[in-house]
């Protein structure tokens, strides 16, 4: 997980490929954690997959990509 918080926390735009992957992991703990990580990335490359996620199955991860969607500004 850490590899995610560190993804988070550049400004890098080469970032949301790797954390746009993994979104749709099966564990719901990766995806909420990579919403939370498009939120502190802040790059508006994110917002498609940042409101693909707001359509998830799971309320912690629709929760956390409507906080990343605030962040990000879409």
């Amino acid at each position: 997980m850490s590899a995610l918080g560190r993804l988070g926390s550049t400004s890098r735009p080469d970032a949301v490929m790797p954390l746009a992957a993994i979104a749709d992991d099966p564990a719901v703990r990766v995806r909420a954690r990579t919403a939370y990580a498009f939120g502190r990335l802040g790059r508006a490359e994110a917002t498609p997959t940042v409101v693909r996620l707001l359509g998830d199955s799971d309320r912690h991860v629709r929760d956390q990509a409507l906080d990343s969607l605030g962040s990000i500004g879409g």
